[in-house]
């Protein structure tokens, strides 16, 4: 998995673990950003900051996206 798609499903699983409404829902969701966080260890550090701040960019501009469409 490369640093990038890691820091993604990373975000993504944080961020979908704190809507969950199960216990299955947020016990899947934490393995899964487990996954992705022992890949993001694995990586160089500037490289893994630097795959976070991107994931995090591009969460943003897809929120804004969402609430232009809503309008």
């Amino acid at each position: 998995m490369d640093l990038r798609t890691a820091a993604t499903i990373e975000l993504a699983a944080s961020d979908a673990n704190q809507e969950a409404t199960s216990v299955g829902e947020r016990a899947a969701l934490t393995r899964l950003e487990a996954v992705a966080a022992r890949a993001l260890n694995a990586g160089d550090p500037d490289q893994v900051r630097e795959a976070q701040s991107l994931a995090r960019m591009e969460r943003t501009y897809r929120q804004h996206e969402l609430r232009l469409a809503n309008r």
